[in-house]
């Protein structure tokens, strides 16, 4: 990602660790998509099946809000 040019990066696994999902910063969303085969690519070759990227972008806290909704259900 840092060959990229994208410096805030973070990877969590979810679903038993078969999906990735990347969140960076806002203004870098639309890079990240611009290399999307290359990034699929890597995450697939680190054993994830399914790489998404958060539209929303990176921010603190993200996983608080996932057990927030999980607590709720």
């Amino acid at each position: 990602m840092r060959s990229f040019g994208v410096a805030v990066v973070r990877v969590r696994a979810h679903a038993g660790g078969t999906v990735a999902r990347i969140e960076v910063e806002p203004d870098d969303v639309s890079t990240v998509l611009a290399h999307r085969i290359e990034i699929d690519r890597a995450v697939r070759m680190c054993g994830f099946t399914f790489c998404s990227v958060d539209l929303a972008g990176f921010g603190s806290g993200r996983l608080t809000e996932l057990l927030t909704v999980r607590a709720r259900s």
